[in-house]
């Protein structure tokens, strides 16, 4: 699955009435969360955007339905 240039220009939809419930940044809604909620174990999700506003709410979604994770702040140093 591969999400290109599409999460910050959709960042209004995506992130509309979040779950306020939920402690920290907001659930992302919408066809990126129900990915996230149904695909299979092994699938790879690969997300590049034009700005890093939105990835605080990809990383929660996806630590809630049990995905891994890994960008700059996961890595630690650069990767060879």
């Amino acid at each position: 699955v591969v999400f290109q240039f599409v999460m910050h220009e959709n960042s209004s939809v995506l992130l509309s009435d979040s779950d306020s419930a939920h402690d920290g940044p907001p659930l992302l809604k919408g066809a990126a969360r129900d990915i996230l909620e149904t695909a299979r174990v092994g699938t790879i999700m690969i997300c590049t955007d034009s700005h890093s506003f939105v990835w605080p709410s990809l990383k929660a979604t996806a630590k809630t339905y049990g995905w891994n994770y890994f960008g700059v702040m996961e890595r630690g140093s650069k990767i060879s």
